[in-house]
This record gives C-alpha cells, sequence and structure tokens, in this order.
C-alpha cells in the first residue's frame, strides 16, 4: 500500500504541473493581441524586404571589410606588406562569391563555379 501512496503522489505532482503549464498557457493566450498595422499589409512586407536587402548589403559590405583588414594585418604580420606604406585596393561590396588568392580576394556577383 506504502509503494501505491509513493506513486500516486508522483502522479499527482505530475499533474499538477500540467495544470499549472495550461493555467501558463492560457495566460499567454489571454494576453496576445491582434495585429495593428499601420497602412496596407502588402505596404508593410515590402518595406521589410527593402530593409533586409540593405541590412544583406550592409552585412556583406562589412564581411568583405572584415577580411579585407584581416589579410592585410595577416601580411603584415607575415612581413609581406612594409609598415607605414599605403596600399590601394578597389573592393565590390556587391558581390556574392569570393575566392581568396596569395595577393587578394576576388569577389563574384554570379558564381563562376557554377556548371550551366
Amino acid at each position: 500500500m506504502e509503494k501505491l501512496e509513493i506513486e500516486l503522489a508522483s502522479f499527482r505532482k505530475v499533474f499538477n504541473d500540467r495544470i499549472q503549464y495550461f493555467k501558463q498557457l492560457q495566460e499567454l493566450s489571454d494576453t496576445v493581441v491582434e495585429v495593428e498595422w499601420d497602412g496596407d499589409v502588402r505596404d508593410a512586407i515590402q518595406s521589410s524586404k527593402t530593409e533586409e536587402d540593405n541590412l544583406i548589403t550592409a552585412i556583406n559590405r562589412k564581411r568583405a571589410q572584415g577580411k579585407h583588414l584581416q589579410s592585410l594585418a595577416k601580411d603584415q604580420a607575415d612581413g609581406e606588406l612594409e609598415e607605414g606604406k599605403h596600399h590601394s585596393h578597389q573592393i565590390e561590396y556587391s558581390f556574392k562569391h569570393c575566392t581568396s588568392l596569395k595577393y587578394g580576394t576576388v569577389f563574384y556577383a554570379e558564381d563562376p563555379f557554377r556548371l550551366a
């Protein structure tokens, strides 16, 4: 009988935890409100897509700048660059693919290794 009491206590605990879970879920559900849009939904979606494209461009630009600076730092650490000497580089930021070479990085708008 004592074993049954112990087993019953664990079932009660699980059942009470389940009740608490659904109570919290109901409270959460009660606090959810309907989305309010300023203007047309299509305009909001288009605005979000435009913002996303701008952010992706900014991320690619910063990624390219970071790779460029890492390459310069590595070259300087390896003694391949003279300290104080200015190096001019032209970087294309609207790339999707790039290949790192010993003397620079080549950026491609399209994948040059893609099979047609």
